[in-house]
């Protein structure tokens, strides 16, 4: 199974295996965020009191689940990103 990326520390086993289990779900490919997710990611964000973030594929595959904390965002560098566009500027 792929790993939880960001600020993992303080985070009990219960609470890291709930969020790698968000990488099972899917999303159908012609949705930004499916409801279910978006409910699910928000519920578990307020109950870890971080942030929780995804990066979904066009098929609707999970492919990085996040944390940050609050106030802070992290986004790891992604190793397959395309060459820098307006749209992908922010991958490194």
């Amino acid at each position: 199974m792929r790993e939880v990326t960001g600020n993992l520390s303080g985070l009990k086993p219960s609470e890291l295996k709930a969020l790698e289990r968000i990488y099972r779900r899917r999303v159908a490919p012609h949705e930004l965020v499916s409801a279910e997710l978006a409910t699910f990611m928000c519920g578990l964000s307020r109950e870890l009191a971080r942030q929780v973030g995804v990066l979904i594929t066009r098929r609707g595959d999970i492919e990085h689940v996040v944390v940050a904390m609050p106030r802070a965002s992290c986004c790891p560098r992604w190793g397959a990103c395309a060459p820098a566009t307006d749209a992908s500027a922010g991958c490194a």
